[in-house]
């Protein structure tokens, strides 16, 4: 992702950290910071640090549990909000899912269970005894208020993502267990509307409580219950048909140095929403009706397809089913997928034709009113958050 750094790589997963993560830390180093001086901001960057230490461990776990199951993982990135694994599929079975939901909140378990024995053996029985596993939250920078602080971010952790609502991990958790019994479609409906019940009690509380953030996580977790249920959704009907479909009338094709006065006339004459571009009999890239017109904005007429093209396009035979070229756009960050039959170039697909097939595939014949592209899947594939 852009404006992130790589902090460390685990199993062939990168680690990545987005530059915002810095904002985050001078908020630890502000809060801490005020009350105790130097030494608190210090200590407030470090705590911080270390909390999203356990966030990384978090969604090292599910990334471990998704691989060991046959699931990909590109990147776990670490944002100031939470975590984000993003996973090169959906498990294909309920237990799948269900065995890499409850895999991060389970490392936040064992962590904290750790840091419990690891205060009784420093700090001996006056751990238990006067109850320093909690009342250190209360006191200055020390040894002490750091494990403390670290034991209560994983229990918070675990419980908070163990919430039966969707996307948090109790809401996959959920989903598994009655996709069982219903299918993923139904499943998902039935832990989508649980889910958005839980967000309005949650928003509620949070309002009456005059609790900003609670009303936050409330809007976030209603939002997401839909956007859940909406790619299922669309899954769903993108995987009964293939992309040929998409492809079978000719294919329309320029060249790298045609200009784009050149692509815009050929873009008026043909239905294509992407074109090809070839030099000689080889594909070199394809260039998209708004990459076009991006094009004519800012290069203007004259530039050429070259300039504005896409390349290194990720390919699909012609028999693949929609979703999962649909997945394939995705991963590639909208770049356009050539369309293949055998050898043959059959011409390509790019995120409009995903919006036109998934507007005629759907009960009514009609789009959601919301754009689907961000109501469907705005994270450009499956992804387990914090």
């Amino acid at each position: 992702m852009r404006w992130s750094l790589r902090v460390a790589r685990v199993r062939g997963i990168d680690i990545r950290v987005h530059a915002t993560f810095v904002f985050l830390l001078l908020l630890g180093a502000v809060q801490w910071g005020l009350p105790h001086g130097g030494l608190g901001a210090v200590f407030g960057v470090l705590l911080l640090a270390a909390v999203f230490a356990c966030v990384a461990l978090h969604e090292l776990g599910h990334s471990v549990v998704a691989q060991s199951v046959g699931v990909g993982v590109r990147e776990i990135l670490l944002l100031p909000i939470g975590g984000v694994a993003r996973l090169d599929k959906d498990p294909s079975r309920p237990v799948h899912e269900l065995l890499i939901a409850v895999a991060g909140p389970a490392v936040n378990v064992v962590l904290a269970g750790a840091l419990f024995l690891l205060g009784r053996v420093f700090f001996g029985s006056a751990w238990f005894e006067d109850g320093l596993w909690y009342s250190g939250l209360l006191l200055p920078p020390s040894a002490l208020t750091f494990v403390v602080s670290l034991l209560w971010a994983n229990i918070g952790l675990a419980v908070f993502n163990m919430l039966p609502a969707l996307p948090m991990d109790g809401g996959r958790v959920l989903r598994a267990l009655l996709s069982m019994l219903f299918g993923q479609l139904q499943a998902t409906s039935i832990a989508a509307g649980i889910a958005r019940v839980l967000a309005a009690l949650l928003g509620l509380l949070g309002v009456f409580g005059e609790n900003p953030i609670l009303v936050l996580i409330a809007v976030f977790v209603f939002i997401a219950a839909g956007r859940e249920r909406e790619a299922v959704e669309a899954k769903a009907w993108l995987s009964k048909f293939s992309v040929r479909a998409l492809v079978s009338g000719p294919t329309a094709t320029l060249e790298p140095g045609a200009t784009l006065a050149a692509a815009a006339h050929l873009a008026l004459q043909h239905p294509a929403s992407v074109f090809v571009v070839k030099l000689g009999h080889g594909v070199v890239g394809a260039i998209t009706r708004g990459q076009i017109a991006t094009g004519l904005q800012h290069r203007g007429p004259d530039a050429f397809v070259a300039e504005c093209m896409s390349r290194e396009l990720p390919i699909a035979q012609a028999e693949d089913p929609l979703f999962a070229v649909h997945l394939q756009l995705m991963q590639s960050g909208g770049r356009p997928v050539l369309v293949v039959d055998g050898t043959r170039v059959m011409g390509a697909v790019c995120m409009d034709d995903i919006a036109r097939a998934l507007s005629l595939l759907r009960p009514g014949g009609r789009p959601k009113r919301r754009k689907w592209r961000a109501a469907l899947l705005p994270n450009r594939g499956p992804e387990r958050t914090l």
